[in-house]
């Protein structure tokens, strides 16, 4: 027994040194360096990935470029991004990771063509990376092309179904192509994957308002407020509360919020939360406010179909027919469907 204790007490003690051993060689030997390069982000990453660059042989330096072009990219520094990853696709141009992280770094300095020529490469030479399939799909819906984006955001979705931004991305893809019903569905699994985030809500709220959901529009637009107080969800709120024609008071206060939030009137969703603002005045009888703030849009943007439109059914309403008829068929010429649209409110001239 006291020998078997004794091997026992031998081995333990025998691996706690050979644990410190490896602790140390780890810790401050060169392997330490490579492991931050590789599992780092930021300046971290950039610092340990430029010690391995400088010790390296030619050894996986292409690895170390690529990583070094990812801290890069998440300090916003794109050019020395690119720089690294030209270099490790020169070394190896069969990489797809270096192709795929180049084209994210040169999509966010405007390099459209560059970044899609990237992620051709990228799918070229990986068919099954479900992040090269997401970004090119998602550079796709910038560029317009929603039905080239929705077929490479449904191929990085059938490998990688969890993909919280091709979700959400594949969401706006469909909204595009008039398929709100798909978009909810997106956006609804996406929830739970993005910590049921404020942007998440928003989006989905957007498309029930398409859909005239308006009650579920409603839930949704003051669930991302709770999380998230934008003037945009600010704005949406009280347009939201304008089409319907209810809690108008809710809907005034919500579009003063967003113009408190965001009062400079350079900016677009100040111009946005006075056309809101003006809808809730007219629905509110206060026409004299109404006019006060479409003159204040028209003023901004002159060819505000929107604004016109509903000036002049305030115009109309005060008994000037002329000026009234003038601005419907001045916001008719362009926008050929805003009656309609405002029939649909229950808003008639």
């Amino acid at each position: 027994m006291k020998l078997l204790f004794r091997l026992i007490v031998g081995g333990l003690a025998a691996i706690a040194v050979l644990a410190i051993a490896l602790f140390l060689f780890f810790r401050f030997g060169p392997y330490h360096e490579t492991y931050l390069c590789e599992h780092r982000t930021g300046q971290a990453q950039v610092d340990a990935c430029t010690k391995v660059v400088a010790a390296a042989n030619g050894s996986k330096l292409d690895w170390a470029y690529i990583d070094r072009g990812n801290g890069y990219i998440a300090l916003r520094e794109f050019g020395y991004a690119i720089d690294d990853l030209t270099k490790a696709i020169s070394m190896n141009p069969n990489s797809a990771p270096a192709h795929l992280d180049r084209g994210v770094a040169e999509v966010q300095i405007g390099e459209s063509d560059a970044a899609m020529k990237d992620f051709d490469a990228a799918v070229r030479l990986k068919p099954d990376f479900a992040l090269a399939l997401r970004d090119r799909g998602m550079s796709y819906s910038r560029m317009g092309q929603m039905k080239r984006a929705l077929k490479d955001l449904d191929a990085a979705l059938r490998i990688k179904p969890d993909d919280p931004l091709a979700l959400l991305n594949r969401g706006v893809a469909y909204v595009a192509l008039h398929r709100d019903a798909d978009a909810i569905r997106d956006y609804t699994e996406a929830l739970p994957l993005t910590h049921n985030s404020p942007p998440t809500f928003a989006l989905r709220g957007a498309a029930y308002f398409d859909m005239k959901q308006y009650a579920r529009a409603l839930h949704d637009i003051e669930q991302s407020l709770r999380g998230e107080p934008t003037p945009a969800g600010f704005n949406m709120l009280c347009w939201t509360h304008a089409v319907m024609g209810q809690q108008l008071d809710a809907a005034l206060a919500a579009c003063n919020r967003a113009l408190a939030i965001a009062p400079d009137p350079a900016l677009r969703v100040h111009e946005a939360a006075l056309d809101s603002r003006a809808f809730v005045y007219f629905r509110m009888g206060k026409y004299k406010e109404t006019l006060a703030d479409t003159a204040a849009v028209l003023a901004i943007t002159p060819k505000q179909a929107t604004s016109l439109y509903v000036q002049g059914l305030a115009e109309l309403r005060l008994g000037d027919a002329a000026k009234g008829n003038g601005d419907i068929a001045a916001a008719e010429k362009l926008d050929p469907k805003i009656a309609a649209t405002y029939a649909g409110y229950g808003v008639k001239p």
